[in-house]
């Protein structure tokens, strides 16, 4: 097999494994909604809202059985007040981590939680939509502490899971090819494959890793070919930087041979 057809197989494979460990890890209910409600009720289903607009952030929403108990829990925890018939809203809540528990690398301090309650009873709720953030007034936001701190994730593992996945999307392709084929394997810079396997490879499943990370979490096409591109530039990046490295390496020690 040739090398170029070897890292094309190989990249996108280790791509997915690391990606799908990241994004299977979760469940939305345990890690989102258990530490205000505890554990999901009978019957609970979850409805992911993708983004209607480029601007917009997708939600997770749970469709609930008719149960007075639960109703009057989700309102009473979250602070919800009544915005129309069948409507429960606020102008957010500020969350008191207990220590050991913040939350790190998120979009936003505060959560927007609401609810809405249908004629028979069901409902559906939403824990967090970031999209009705300026709608609201943050002079009114609420402080409020979970009543099912057990559930809450340790700082470090949210932090560390953020990183690892932020890492593989912007800068894994251009490190694994460049480091794989320059350093580990100690090839020439000038040749035809460096540039397939250094530059084009990494490009390539950046863009489509990305772009699939992005959708996949419910967001507008649109800023998913955004985020694409930007994974893009950022592998090419670290790929240059490797191979300016490698560069500058292979001068000092005196071996110009490898540029042939």
């Amino acid at each position: 097999m040739k090398p170029t057809d070897f890292y094309a197989i190989l990249v996108p494979v280790v791509y997915a494994l690391l990606f799908s460990l990241g994004y299977f890890s979760r469940t939305d209910w345990n890690e989102e909604a258990a530490p205000w409600l505890g554990e999901a009720p009978a019957g609970m289903s979850i409805e992911g809202a993708r983004a209607q607009y480029e601007y917009e952030f997708p939600r997770t929403i749970y469709a609930l059985q008719a149960n007075e108990e639960l109703r009057r829990k989700i309102i009473t925890t979250f602070r919800l007040e009544e915005c129309r018939p069948g409507r429960y809203e606020n102008n957010g809540i500020d969350p008191i981590y207990p220590e050991g528990k913040e939350v790190v690398l998120e979009v936003s301090a505060y959560i927007y939680p609401w609810l809405e309650v249908n004629e028979d009873g069901s409902m559906s709720l939403c824990v967090n939509d970031l999209n009705l953030a300026e709608q609201k007034d943050p002079t009114k936001v609420q402080e409020a502490e979970f009543p099912y701190p057990q559930h809450l994730q340790s700082e470090r593992f949210m932090m560390i899971r953020s990183l690892l996945l932020a890492a593989l999307c912007y800068m894994m392709p251009g490190i694994f090819c460049s480091v794989g084929w320059l350093w580990i394997q100690r090839k020439p810079l000038g040749s035809r494959e460096t540039k397939v396997i250094c530059l084009l490879i990494p490009a390539a499943v950046a863009f489509i890793g990305a772009f699939v990370d992005f959708y996949v979490h419910g967001f507008h096409a649109r800023y998913a070919m955004s985020g694409a591109a930007s994974a893009v530039f950022t592998n090419l990046l670290c790929a240059g930087v490797i191979m300016g490295l490698t560069s500058i390496g292979k001068t000092l020690w005196g071996k110009p041979a490898c540029y042939r």
